[in-house]
């Protein structure tokens, strides 16, 4: 799957609630290996950049030749908890 905007943060979970750990470039191209239990996100493996790194990214910004919905379910870890 690749990337159709300008930058993409990779999360540590499935949300904009979890800490994002790297991002993808428009144009980078990732290997998605499973998504989260509504087919929003998905984990991404296979990172095009050593800066980058595998997590979790929203799948509204990838864009693949093959379906998403084919993906398996992933339990994510908990939710973090908020800063004081």
């Amino acid at each position: 799957a690749c990337v159709t905007i300008s930058s993409l943060n990779v999360r540590s979970g499935p949300g904009v609630i979890y800490p994002s750990n790297s991002y993808l470039l428009e144009g980078e191209c990732v290997n998605l290996f499973a998504q989260n239990q509504a087919g929003t996100w998905g984990i991404i493996r296979s990172a095009p950049r050593p800066a980058a790194e595998s997590g979790w990214a929203s799948l509204a910004y990838l864009e693949s030749d093959g379906s998403l919905r084919t993906l398996p379910v992933a339990t994510p870890h908990a939710v973090p908890s908020p800063m004081p």
